[in-house]
This record gives structure tokens, C-alpha cells and sequence, in this order.
């Protein structure tokens, strides 16, 4: 009714013109016209009070990613926690966090998270330990004023690297990797969703049952969904039983092989499919979508390289190599066109922090033009970003979500050294990657501290140096055929700083040949003001046996909810390897006791600790 007011006013309006115009006719063809006109203007009008309503157009099609954006706030979607950041004044705060008992992912950029913008609502998949300490994901939304939060819908067990997408006006939810398994939703104007819909009515999906959908990282959004494979290729191409990747007939569910021995799909455009095939090396190749011919771009280590993205023009990567005997992170673009690689960017910084962990942004994203990445400044944690079009300017997106607590006390002393064989010279015989503090100066006990770290590190040195010795004699026996070793250590935080007190935990991997090395950690704590490093019968006055029945009760407590994660005899166990010997750190929240793999569980199981509060022991030493 509103619009046909509007019409007539026009036309009226346009009437009124015409009469005013004396000494010209109109003809019929010039008064369609106006007529024309003003029911388009109506239509605008329309168009433009509906808007002012409230009404929303969703695009045709929206993917999730680990970062939103909308004119005001950057959103940071992890799994655990989801912070919003103020584009004016880079302030952070957290909208909503995983609220169960804490979870050491929690205060970071979990990477494996995803969400969606629509009108003022985060869809997000979150996730959560249960009872069995294994993890469960959901479909949730939270207001971008952080209110509203709920918890829509369970996934599917065994549901990792979830991801959505809008289109059509449809939601789809990824489950697990069960094609089957997405979640289906109609989106409605005001950004709700309807009640869950039966999978079988989305077309796309009536012949893909026993198939994979294809995840990986490509700007944000981890998987390859049924819907978007028929809009982008006009078929389905996902994965058989045997992982291989194959073109789908969507009325028929009939199979047909990709050319060639394509067992991974890395990103697509409008064009091309970016396919690989695993060899010493990964030779990427683009397949064209309409004729499925492809033709070879170019070939990297799979060890230090990881594909970022494709747009129209160039493929985006992220490769790991060593500058001044020091680790650095080169980000480069190859050309589509004629694979020639140009350097984006260098981040020196990188190495000043491990980035073994996931709770780390370790996928690195582009989206709307940008990259996004974490960065280290000051051995704190950021959130970066650099567009594309200016990439040697960075930006430092918010406060650091991270600090290690490093800059507190000191700096990072590192040491790299590779030993290649005298009988084969271009054979790696063994490689050292060592980092510990350098405790400050400022600090009376400095110069007796950093003795006792830097003779930890020697002799870590010297024992590579001795493996290299009897390594060489292999090589003269065995020829190139035996494995390179290898011995890390890392610092990754400072578990406890008082100005008086010191401690955190050296973690060392000991790789010697096999399926896996063998990490070990090393706890330390100082006096700052004497330099004494502190056992454990500096810090408590307990007797040694109040101490095995302290950290027996806590132990045997975690061990009693998930039995089948340890051996039968690990209570015993925890009993008897519990001394004044024992291997601890501080932290916050009290002294931290761990037990190395194979001891109470399996090596899969990896360390296990357990955190017991000052308060149940007898203080030697003060703690604020």
C-alpha cells in the first residue's frame, strides 16, 4: 500500500510538471517513460525505508574465518575465547570465554576457531573439555555487545577444523568430516536462524554420503562444503574412501578421477583448483575447472613451507629459513601466471617465541586484502596485520594477548649449530637449536644465574658435539642411510616473577632416531638476590614423607577420574618417584610437580603434572 501511495504522489507530481510546461505536448512515449521512472524512484524509496527499518540483504554468499571485521571492531573467533577489538583505540576485551574449569588454551588465538558476522551476531563454533578430558565442539552466537550468548547446537563427535558458510540465505555448519554431517539452518533477515533443517534438503547434498569434505585453510574458512563446490565448479569434488580427490556427479553420485595423482586440494579461485602431489617434495599444480587439465606452478619443502592462500593472481605462502644463524618467517606471493616468487615480507621477530604450540595463530589469513598474523615484539604476543598493497608497513592490532613474562627479567640468548659429516660433506650429521634467559643486570644474583644456565646449555652443546663424533663413524659404515639428530631447548614462558623470586620450566626435545625423541623438562628457580638456584627442600619444611602423601592425594585424584589413561601401577608410581629429587617449577597458583612420559602413562599421553596450592605446604620461603 505504502508503495502504491508513493506512485501515485509521482505520477501526480509528474502531471502537475507537465501542465506546467506550456507550448509542449507530451507524447505517449515520453509519458511511459516518466511513468517508468517514477515507479523505479518509488521502488528506491521503498528500498531505502525498509533499510532504515532494520532490514538487512545478506550477500550471496559468506564464509567463516577466525577473524570479522565489521566499520568499528575487529573479532578474534578462537575456540576457547573470543576478543573484540576496538579499531580507535586498539583496546581488547573478551566477549565470551570458555567458562568450565580453565583451560590452558583459553587466554589465546586459538587457531582452530570460526565465526560468521551477520547483522549484530557472532556465530561461532566453540569448544570445551568434558568429563573424559576429550573435546566436544558447538554452534554458538553472542552479540557483538557481548550479550545474548547461547549455545545453538552440538556437533557431531570427532568435529575439528569446523567452519561455516552462508549461502543462498542457508547456513551450513560443518560437522565432521562425514559429508553427511553438516548442519543446516535458514537465515533470516535480523541475522537469526531458523530451527535445525534435515541435511537431505539441501540439493547438494543427496548424493555424498559416503564422502569427505575437503578442509583446509583458504582465507579463513577450513573446508571445501558440498553447496559451495556446486556454485564454484558446478559439481562436487571432495574426497572418496581412499582420500582421493574426485569430481562427483550431483544427480547420478557417479565418480570421476581428477587427471592425475591429485591427492590434496590447497585453494581455488575462479579459475584453477590448486592441487599437489606428494613426492620428496610438493609439486603444486593448477587444474583448470572447466577442463580439469593441469599444468605445473611450482614445488617447495612441505617441512618449511605452508600455503596461505590464492586469489586471482597469486598464490600466498609462508616459509620458515634461517638468516645470521637465526629463524625467520619469509612471506611470499608466486605469480599464477609464471610462478615467480617475490618476497612480501620478513619476520624477523618470529623466532624470539616458540610457535610449536596451536593455541598460537599459526594459520596465517587473508582476508579482505590483508594478512593476518601473530607477531612478537618484546616477547609479548600480538595480533598483526599488513595489506597487501603496502606490505612493509605493519600494524600491531590490540593489546598482546600474550606475554611471557620474559621481558620482566631479561632477554633470550640463542645458539644454532649443524654438524655435517667430513666423509659425505652435504649429509646432516645432527643440529642444535638451543634458547635461555639472560637474566638482567639490574638484579643482584644475575651474573651467578646466568652461569648456571649458560653451563646448562654447554653441556648440552658438548653432548651434541660427542653424538656427532660416533654419528661419523656410522656414516663411514652405513653410508647416508642413518637418521640425523637433533636437540632443541626452549623457553616459552616465566612461570613465576616477585622481584625476589624466579622459576619456569626449560623444555628440551632429544631427537636420537625412531618414530619420536624424547622431551625433557627441566625446572629452575632462583633467588634474584643471591643467584642460588633453590631445590625443593630450599622452598618447603615439610618432611619428605608429608611431601610423596601431598602429591600422591593430588596425583592419584587425577589419575581416579580417567584410569584407563594410565598405567595400573601409577599411583604407586607417583609414590615412589616423589622426593626431595623431584623435578618442579612455581607458578601463580602453587608448585608445579610433572612426571615425564612412559613413567605414570604412555608416550601419547606426554607429560603429566598437577598444580598443588602453596597453602598445603609449609613455606620456607615467602610467597606474596
Amino acid at each position: 500500500m505504502r508503495k502504491k501511495r508513493i506512485i501515485l504522489m509521482l505520477l501526480l507530481a509528474a502531471a502537475l510538471t507537465a501542465c506546467q510546461n506550456t507550448g509542449k505536448e507530451q507524447t505517449a512515449e515520453e509519458q511511459a517513460a516518466e511513468e517508468q521512472e517514477a515507479e523505479e524512484q518509488a521502488e528506491e524509496e521503498q528500498t531505502k525505508e525498509e533499510q532504515s527499518e532494520g532490514e538487512q540483504f545478506w550477500p550471496e554468499e559468506e564464509k567463516s574465518c577466525l577473524i570479522l571485521e565489521d566499520e568499528d571492531s575487529l573479532y578474534v573467533c578462537g575456540a576457547y575465547r573470543l576478543l573484540k577489538i576496538n579499531k580507535e583505540s586498539s583496546k581488547a576485551e573478551v566477549l565470551w570465554e570458555e567458562s568450565g574449569e580453565p583451560y590452558r588454551e583459553a587466554p589465546y588465538l586459538y587457531a582452530e576457531g570460526s565465526g560468521l558476522l551477520l547483522n549484530d551476531k557472532i556465530y561461532f563454533i566453540e569448544a570445551w573439555k568434558n568429563e573424559e578430558e576429550t573435546e566436544s565442539r558447538a554452534l554458538s552466537v553472542i552479540g557483538i555487545d557481548g550479550s545474548g550468548y547461547q549455545r545453538i547446537e552440538q556437533l557431531p563427535e570427532y568435529s575439528f577444523d569446523s567452519s561455516m558458510l552462508v549461502l543462498d540465505g542457508r547456513l551450513y555448519v560443518k560437522g565432521n568430516d562425514r559429508a553427511d554431517s553438516t548442519l543446516l539452518f535458514e537465515v533470516y533477515a535480523d541475522g537469526t536462524l531458523s530451527e535445525r533443517i534435515a541435511i537431505e534438503q539441501a540439493e547438494s547434498y543427496q548424493n555424498v554420503r559416503d564422502y569427505t569434505q575437503i578442509s583446509y585453510m583458504d582465507n579463513g574458512s577450513r573446508t571445501l562444503f558440498a553447496p559451495q563446490s556446486m556454485k564454484d565448479f558446478g559439481c562436487l569434488i571432495l574426497k572418496n574412501e581412499d582420500y582421493e580427490l574426485i569430481k562427483i556427479e550431483p544427480e547420478t553420485g557417479g565418480e570421476i578421477p581428477l587427471e592425475g595423482e591429485l591427492k590434496g586440494l590447497e585453494a581455488y579461485n575462479d579459475k584453477y583448483i590448486l592441487t599437489c602431489e606428494y613426492e620428496d617434495v610438493w609439486k603444486l599444480y593448477l587444474t583448470d575447472k572447466e577442463t580439469l587439465e593441469k599444468s605445473f606452478l611450482t614445488e617447495f619443502d612441505v617441512a618449511r613451507t605452508n600455503i596461505i592462500s590464492m586469489d586471482e593472481d597469486y598464490l600466498y605462502t609462508e616459509r620458515r629459513g634461517i638468516a645470521d644463524n637465526k629463524g625467520q618467517y619469509l612471506y611470499e606471493k608466486i605469480s599464477l601466471k609464471d610462478g615467480e616468487v617475490s618476497l612480501l615480507f620478513c619476520d624477523d621477530a618470529a623466532e624470539s617465541i616458540s610457535y610449536d604450540e596451536p593455541q598460537y595463530l599459526s594459520d596465517i589469513i587473508l582476508k579482505n586484502g590483508y594478512l593476518y598474523y601473530v607477531g612478537a615484539e618484546d616477547y609479548k604476543l600480538y595480533l598483526m596485520r599488513r595489506n597487501l598493497e603496502e606490505p612493509s608497513r605493519e600494524e600491531k592490532l590490540g593489546e598482546a594477548f600474550y606475554d611471557t613474562g620474559i621481558s620482566q627479567v631479561g632477554t633470550i640468548e640463542s645458539y644454532q649449530e649443524e654438524f655435517y659429516s667430513q666423509s659425505i660433506p652435504e649429509f646432516l650429521l645432527a643440529q642444535l637449536n638451543l634458547k635461555w634467559l639472560q637474566v638482567d643486570e639490574r638484579f643482584a644474583g644475575a651474573e651467578k644465574i646466568n652461569r648456571c644456565l649458560k653451563e646448562y646449555q654447554d653441556n648440552n652443546i658438548a653432548y651434541e658435539k660427542d653424538n656427532a663424533v660416533w654419528l661419523e663413524e656410522d656414516v663411514k659404515t652405513y653410508g647416508d642411510g642413518i637418521l640425523s639428530y637433533s636437540y632443541t631447548s626452549t623457553l616459552d614462558e616465566i612461570s613465576y616473577f616477585d622481584e625476589k623470586y624466579l622459576s619456569f620450566c626449560q623444555q628440551d626435545y632429544d631427537y636420537m632416531g625412531g618414530a619420536h625423541g624424547m622431551p625433557v623438562w627441566t625446572g629452575f628457580t632462583f633467588d634474584l638476590t643471591t643467584g642460588q638456584r633453590l631445590e625443593l627442600q630450599d622452598v618447603i619444611g615439610n618432611s619428605e614423607e608429608e611431601l610423596k602423601e601431598i602429591v600422591t592425594e593430588h596425583f592419584a585424584e587425577i589419575i581416579e577420574k580417567n584410569p584407563d589413561n594410565f598405567w595400573e601401577d601409577a599411583v604407586d608410581s607417583v609414590r615412589e618417584g616423589t622426593s626431595f629429587d623431584s623435578q618442579f617449577y612455581l607458578t601463580e597458583e602453587g608448585i608445579k610437580f610433572y612426571f615425564s612420559p612412559y613413567m605414570l602413562a604412555s608416550y601419547a599421553a606426554g607429560f603429566q603434572e598437577v598444580t598443588i596450592p602453596y597453602e598445603e605446604f609449609v613455606m620456607k620461603i615467602e610467597i606474596p
